[in-house]
């Protein structure tokens, strides 16, 4: 016997198109489903439409909110109610094809390590005309999710996957499907097929037209949190990770790409850094981060080197914090970087750092543990010593 697909709509004064939404489902060519309808407080005539629908057809179910409560919370409260072993929902405004439950519910019955299925659909506008394709088939994969959000607006899960993910995030409005999507390709199985099974509406009204700004603020919210671990799972390296993370920071210049590179390898980091020959990356990360830190008075740089008398001349770098340049060629001794002096290790009393920061990029974790024996056996005071490529 065929498995009862569970199919919620959540719909708020979704009166203009919700007619057609739900007539798509009643023509579908698999008849086990439920249609959960989720009316979420609305004030247009939603009610009389989808309780007309309720009456006529037994698999038609509708709860009803006394407050608004979102869309995460709205599809929470349908699934609650879902009966069914495979799960999907749907928009008050968009359309499925006739054939669109039937071939998404027969590919999970043939591929059981399958826990989701995600299908191609066509963009509509507000007359229902066609006027672009979602995705070509190419440019969806699983790694594709810690770019954006490509799973798309036809898809169908296991109950299985949705016991083990959780509930919809409340706090991800604007974007609850995508933090979904990310939390199930950890613990679960998607696959993409081109078939094309929906049709989605692009209309001026829609959540994705009038909540951009938030949409587009959560979907890196939810990438930062998600891309290494999904990186991961499907086995990318850790060279290849930092990469990506770099690759993400030059898309928008997001500083938080860089703390989470660095979080992940530090040492990779410092690699990548070395080949972009990229003193831009003081500008945009280690100098803003601790020299402008109130927390630190007194900042020593330990190594002239090539990288940082690069940087200095390029930005002119002149910040009061900082005291002077170490490093341990006494032929440097004396000279100067821009307008900071080099002093020798011996010196480190002088300059009464709180903060050291090693500027030699070639052996960093060498560099860094010749500096902190040096300390611990030349000077009495703790000083924080940083690198951000070891």
């Amino acid at each position: 016997m065929s498995e009862l697909v569970s199919i919620v709509l959540p719909t708020y004064n979704g009166s203009r198109f919700i007619e057609e939404s739900i007539e798509s489902v009643l023509s579908q060519t698999y008849t086990n489903w439920e249609l959960i309808i989720v009316n979420d407080a609305s004030t247009d005539n939603t009610a009389e439409i989808i309780e007309k629908y309720a009456q006529k057809d037994e698999r038609i179910k509708i709860i009803t909110n006394k407050e608004n409560k979102t869309l995460p919370a709205s599809l929470n409260l349908g699934f609650k109610l879902a009966r069914g072993n495979y799960y999907t929902w749907t928009s008050d405004d968009n359309v499925y094809k006739p054939e669109s439950i039937e071939y998404m519910a027969d590919y999970l019955d043939k591929h059981s390590e399958t826990d989701l299925i995600s299908c191609d659909f066509d963009y509509i506008d507000e007359a229902g005309d066609i006027k672009g394709q979602f995705d070509p088939l190419q440019n969806r994969n699983v790694l594709e999710l810690t770019k954006r959000c490509n799973i798309g607006a036809c898809f169908m899960y296991r109950k299985s996957i949705a016991q083990k993910v959780g509930e919809y995030e409340n706090d991800m409005f604007c974007a609850e499907d995508f933090d979904y999507w990310c939390r199930m390709a950890l613990v679960g199985n998607i696959d993409y097929s081109s078939k094309n099974l929906y049709k989605y509406r692009k209309s001026s009204c829609s959540l994705t037209a009038t909540k951009q700004d938030i949409i587009q603020k959560k979907g890196v919210e939810i990438r930062l949190k998600y891309a290494v671990a999904i990186m991961k799972k499907y086995k990318l390296s850790k060279s290849e990770i930092i990469k990506k993370l770099f690759e993400f920071y030059f898309q928008k210049k997001n500083k938080e790409w860089l703390k989470l590179a660095f979080r992940t390898a530090p040492f990779l980091c410092g690699k990548e850094i070395l080949k972009l020959k990229w003193a831009d990356f003081y500008n945009n990360f280690i100098f803003q981060l601790n020299l402008n830190n109130p927390k630190y008075k007194r900042i020593v740089l330990w190594g002239a080197s090539k990288f940082l008398e690069e940087y200095i001349n390029k930005y002119n770098l002149k910040n009061k914090k900082i005291t002077g340049i170490i490093d341990k060629n006494a032929e440097k001794s004396g000279q100067k970087l821009g307008i900071y002096k080099i002093f020798a290790p011996e010196d480190i009393s002088v300059l009464n750092p709180d903060l050291i920061i090693i500027t030699i990029v070639n052996s960093p974790q060498k560099c860094m543990d010749e500096v902190q024996n040096y300390i611990k056996t030349n000077y009495s005071k703790d000083i924080n010593i940083k690198t951000y490529i070891n």
